[in-house]
């Protein structure tokens, strides 16, 4: 599918409130994607807005800000505490539901009834993923998913649309680095955050730095195996000055 073709389909299926056109927008390249289209459509009416949580990393605010600089988005962050919610902190089999309905629940209480709220679920996206059921909640549309635009037809329209992160490999948050059932306590997640910074820097961009009763175990891909054993011992510094009892390093195939 072309460009003009998705945003002329986009166009029909988002209603007309008169209020804002409003895209959850990650830095990702799904999100990334809806969010240009929304600004090429509807201009002064569209916003990005980026949630930043206790669960953001840092080096993913960064990739924000190239996108919004690259694309001249009008983009917002928008400061929330998820952990204040015990039942994002218990870190259960909801906890992504629970956060999702916070980040949804506040873009409508800030934008209001008459906003169109977007997100950029894709096509490929598994329909039972508990975010999705908090976004109808809210009345969040997914553009890429009821077109029917796969993670591939994304990454096809980023390119040639000249995105720098067309390529960029799929993220999640950081509370899904730590062991389900295991709280989300600050210092076991600003260790993960610290470690993933400092090797994303140093361009390992695909890395998972994952806690289990406080070992992490850091996954990354073959190709980036020469910048991990660089850096082994700048981590190996960062984990003994952390609540963390030691770290492990796991390379696989890429």
């Amino acid at each position: 599918m072309g460009w003009q073709t998705l945003k002329k389909q986009l166009k029909s299926i988002v209603p007309e409130k008169g209020g804002p056109v409003v895209v959850a927008f990650s830095g990702g390249v799904d999100s990334s994607v809806t969010a240009l289209a929304v600004h090429e459509l509807f201009r002064e009416r569209s916003v990005a807005l980026t949630a930043h949580t206790e669960l953001f990393f840092p080096y993913e605010q960064e990739r924000v800000e190239t996108i919004v600089r690259f694309k001249g988005l009008n983009h917002r962050f928008l400061p929330l505490n998820v952990l204040g919610d015990e039942r994002v902190a218990e870190n259960g089999p909801d906890r992504c539901y629970w956060c999702k309905r916070r980040i949804f629940g506040s873009m409508r209480e800030i934008f209001g009834e008459n906003a169109v709220l977007l997100d950029g679920t894709n096509a490929d996206d598994d329909p039972k993923r508990p975010g999705m059921k908090a976004a109808g909640e809210f009345d969040v549309l997914s553009p890429l998913r009821l077109i029917g635009i796969s993670k591939t037809d994304v990454r096809e329209l980023a390119r040639g649309l000249g995105l720098p992160n067309y390529d960029q490999p799929s993220n999640s948050c950081a509370a899904t680095r730590i062991a389900t059932g295991q709280p989300l306590r600050e210092a076991v997640l600003a260790a993960v955050k610290v470690v993933e910074n400092r090797l994303v820097r140093q361009g390992v961009n695909d890395v998972r730095a994952r806690v289990d009763d406080l070992m992490m175990t850091i996954h990354y891909p073959s190709r980036h195996a020469w910048i991990v054993e660089h850096e082994r011992e700048n981590v190996q510094r960062l984990i003994a000055g952390s609540v963390l009892r030691n770290v492990e390093f796991r390379e696989w195939q890429a």
